[in-house]
């Protein structure tokens, strides 16, 4: 299978599962592995593929990366009401003409 066929039927399945996939397990078993696998990567391999990798970046020594939690939404949509184009036209005050 060339890359664009697998990347098409990987793309397929990410629209397919996103839905139900719940754990990071589930997410790396399901999407993450198959992808590195594409990637021509042996999965199999620890040579290859270290699971679990510690990339020490700037002044993280030795740490995984925690992404911080992003804010919840609001409960309820804020209401914005709808204005036609004639509820919208703006006044351009008129130009006199030098005579």
């Amino acid at each position: 299978m060339d890359f664009q066929t697998g990347m098409k039927l990987l793309s397929d399945r990410v629209i397919k599962l996103k839905g139900s996939i719940q754990t990071e397990e589930a997410t790396k078993n399901a999407l993450v592995m198959p992808f590195i696998q594409l990637l021509g990567y042996d999965i199999f391999n620890p040579m290859e593929v270290i699971p679990e990798f510690t990339a020490d970046v700037g002044i993280k020594k030795g740490e995984k990366h925690k992404p911080k939690p992003q804010p919840k939404p609001d409960k309820e949509p804020k209401y914005v009401p709808y204005r036609t184009k004639e509820e919208i036209r703006i006044k351009v005050p008129k130009i006199k003409e030098k005579s």
